[in-house]
């Protein structure tokens, strides 16, 4: 995958070593032997997997986004607490009104999220409560950081990025189309 966005290093080989898991799993898919290695093994964790769908309902995302976090908490409490990063999403802000000075959409970092204000989108929903089960792991001493980023578009250098996402497929038919939405909100993209 680093080949193909034009990533890759050869002095990557000695750093990375990939461990095939599942989200939707129990401990990740891992075996407990496995699990507890890794946990005994690193350092601090990026949180950036979930199921990514606009339309699925809240019940189909709910065990790979949800459930999903809560393993990756357990990780990283098996051994000694190290610090978990999760990405959240500027989705689950849309209902607030945007205020100059604070976060996108309104809100600030450390204010109790609003269920009220979160999109009903099963994603949305499944990252909203991802982040409360998260808050929840920082208020009981987990070292947790909350990364809330737009929709991840290709590397500001080369231009490099998915060809089936969101963003490269509203490009991609418009292109096609010759035509573009009249859209008057913004898009937040945060490139790679």
């Amino acid at each position: 995958n680093l080949a193909h966005y034009w990533l890759w290093r050869d002095e990557y080989a000695e750093r990375i070593t990939p461990v095939i898991g599942d989200l939707k799993h129990p401990l990740l898919g891992l075996s407990q032997a496995d699990f507890d290695a890794i946990a005994a093994r690193i350092d601090v964790i990026y949180h950036i997997g979930s199921k990514l769908s606009y339309i699925a309902p809240y019940e189909f995302l709910r065990t790979p986004n949800v459930a999903g976090t809560v393993e990756t908490l357990r990780l990283a409490v098996t051994t000694k607490a190290k610090p978990l990063h999760f990405v959240s999403s500027l989705g689950i802000l849309l209902g607030f009104k945007s205020t100059p000075g604070v976060i996108p959409h309104g809100g600030l970092e450390t204010d109790t999220l609003d269920a009220e204000k979160c999109p009903d989108v099963g994603y949305f929903q499944t990252k909203y409560v991802s982040e409360r089960v998260v808050r929840h792991a920082r208020d009981r001493g987990i070292p947790v950081t909350i990364h809330r980023i737009g929709l991840i578009v290709g590397d500001s250098k080369n231009g490099r990025s998915n060809e089936d996402d969101f963003v490269a497929r509203i490009l991609i038919g418009c292109i096609q189309a010759g035509y573009g939405p009249d859209i008057k909100n913004a898009m937040d993209m945060t490139p790679v």
